[in-house]
Parts: C-alpha cells; structure tokens; sequence
C-alpha cells in the first residue's frame, strides 16, 4: 500500500468515525429528550393523583357549588366525603349546610370546633390550598410549566375568585369600620 492511498484510508477511518460518533451523540440526546418527557409526564401525572385525591374531595366540590352536609349523622358511624356532599346537595339550600356562600364563617371559625364536618372542610381547604402552593413551588423552579397546570386552571381560578371576595368584604370591613 503506497502512501497516498494509507493516507486515504486514514482520511476514511477518521471520517467514518466522526459520522459514527455524530449518529452517536444524536441518537443518545433523543433518548434523554425522550425520557425527559415520560418522566415530566409521570411527574405530572402524580400531581393529578394528588389533586383528585380524596383529602381535598370535599373542598373541589364547595368550589364547585356543592352544598356539604354540616350535621350528618348516621347509625353506621362516620359519614364519607362523599354521603357529605349527596346529603348537602339534595338538601337544596338548607341552611346549616356548608356551601360557598357561607364558606368563610366555616373556615374563620375559631379553632378547635366541635363540628366534625366543619373540621373536615377545614383540612380540605388546608391541604387544597397547600396542594396549589407546592404548584406554585414547582412552577419557580421550573419543576413544571404553565402549560402543565392547565388541568387544575377550573379549581385555581375558583380559589383565586373567592380569595378576591374575600379580600373586597375585608377592605369594605375595615373602611367601614375606619371611616376611611
């Protein structure tokens, strides 16, 4: 073999080798994107377990305009989550149930109440409302998109709803209250 053609065939090792390592390093940077995208999609995924878990079922029901029984009693012990809400809601406007409209003397009620129920919605909205910090926890660190939070937009514009009414009939409290 003369030089010329040593040299060549060096040229075509060396050339082949960097198109197989380019093919390489393409194929390996698809797999991670790939990956990356099951494991966001399983993230999420548990997020929405999460939110339709059944710790905060009866506070996504009051946002909802659901009524919740307030004085459920039965034979069989405890009352579920979910005989609380058919209860209150074919009530229709009995007023001890709990609903949103009556929400905050529910939830502003002095600690600790005797009411089981009132308890109960209290713990929902506590773990409803610590449910959409963490959201915004993963949002700051990029955990999450907004884009991926669009399954619980209906729930978090509610929340945010109420939270601005509550905030207006406290600053028409206090300007009442004040004179100002």
């Amino acid at each position: 073999m003369t030089d010329d053609s040593k040299n060549r065939f060096d040229a075509w090792i060396s050339a082949i080798t960097i198109i197989g390592s380019v093919i390489a390093f393409i194929f390996t940077l698809v797999t991670w994107r790939e990956q990356n995208y099951i494991k966001r999609a399983g993230f999420l995924e548990a997020k929405i377990k999460d939110f339709e878990d059944s710790s905060i079922t009866l506070s996504r029901y009051i946002l909802d305009r659901f009524a919740v029984c307030n004085t459920c009693n039965t034979s069989k012990g405890e009352v579920s989550d979910q005989q609380m809400i058919r209860i209150g809601s074919s009530r229709k406007g009995d007023s001890t149930d709990i609903e949103l409209n009556n929400l905050d003397s529910t939830l502003q009620e002095e600690l600790p109440s005797t009411n089981i129920s009132k308890q109960r919605v209290r713990l929902s909205f506590d773990r409803l409302l610590d449910f959409f910090g963490k959201l915004e926890y993963y949002l700051q660190l990029d955990l999450m998109t907004t884009d991926e939070i669009l399954y619980f937009r209906y729930t978090l514009n509610n929340v945010v709803a109420i939270r601005q009414s509550w905030l207006m009939r406290i600053n028409m409290t206090l300007i009442c209250s004040y004179h100002l």
